[in-house]
């Protein structure tokens, strides 16, 4: 009887999962030191940059998970052990990373276009932080999704992928402007982006958890999707209508539990104007579960 049951398959995907993490974990170092224009140990440690360092655990976090998933969902035919199957973990790996980039900058150029995060974190300022690891790591769920949805093998299914995720960063940008008509009418019309120059961590806290609990929305989405590998058309509606459903859902259940869990309680005035971290972290918690909850039941 043997009492050791793990495949040669699942050993070779750890080691590969352990050794492209610390290749992207130094990556991710250089890029985070270019960034700031000086070392990681000066930015972090003599700085004490809270910001950056917030934002650098996002990517840091965001890459590991998504190396560990990518590589194990390639099939079992793949040993990993000739070069040709060592040429898929790294392809999906780059992809994985070239949508996470590209979501990144679509989020700071065009779905907070008034606001320059870069700038904000050099300053510290934790509310931006927290803004950009929400977008970061939300981006890194659509990616997981993607994969789970299609595991693209050809040339189709990364046009198609990229197409869908394309989509998904519209959502979440209408997403991010239904949050701010909202921000906007509770606060005489006042800007949700220009209040993330006054750091405050709760309004961070808060949409950072929207933009994550969006992305499940969409991954339980996606989850629900048809694929059909001949029907280009189909799956785009199919996958359009189920995250669009899923996403109003979420929405509506978490205005519903706040009421609930805040009774006679302004949580808009409590974030918004009195920087109220606790009001704010549950928010996140009801956010965060029901999106979830939502992946949980419907993947």
């Amino acid at each position: 009887m043997s009492y050791i049951t793990i495949s040669i398959h699942t050993v070779a995907a750890l080691v590969a999962s352990l050794s492209l993490a610390l290749i992207v974990a130094f990556t991710i170092r250089q890029i985070t030191a270019k960034r700031s224009q000086s070392s990681i140990k000066a930015e972090l440690a003599q700085k004490d940059n809270f910001a950056m360092g917030i934002s650098y655990a996002a990517w840091l976090f965001t890459s590991v998970v998504v190396i560990g998933y990518t590589v194990d969902r390639i099939p079992e035919k793949h040993t990993l052990s000739e070069m040709s199957d060592l040429l898929l973990p790294l392809l999906w790996v780059f992809t994985s990373f070239a949508f996470i980039h590209i979501g990144r900058v679509i989020h700071a150029h065009f779905i907070i276009n008034r606001f320059n995060e870069d700038k904000a974190i050099l300053q510290k300022n934790v509310c931006a932080a927290l803004v950009e690891s929400g977008a970061i790591i939300s981006n890194g769920v659509i990616v997981v999704a993607l994969y789970q949805w299609l595991s693209p093998d050809s040339v189709y299914d990364y046009i198609l992928m990229f197409i869908a995720f394309l989509f998904c960063q519209v959502v979440l940008t209408l997403q991010s402007r239904w949050h701010e008509y909202t921000f906007a009418k509770a606060n005489q019309g006042e800007r949700l982006q220009r209040s993330f120059k006054f750091d405050n961590t709760a309004i961070g806290l808060r949409y950072a958890s929207r933009t994550v609990a969006g992305s499940f929305a969409l991954y339980a989405g996606l989850n629900l999707a048809t694929y059909n590998p001949n029907l280009f058309i189909d799956n785009f509606f199919s996958l359009a209508i189920n995250c669009i459903t899923l996403l109003i859902m979420h929405l509506g259940l978490c205005t519903l539990f706040t009421r609930i869990a805040l009774p006679r309680i302004n949580a808009e005035n409590e974030i918004d104007q009195q920087d109220n971290v606790g009001i704010a972290c549950i928010e996140l918690a009801i956010n965060l579960s029901l999106g979830l909850l939502l992946v949980r039941i419907l993947a």
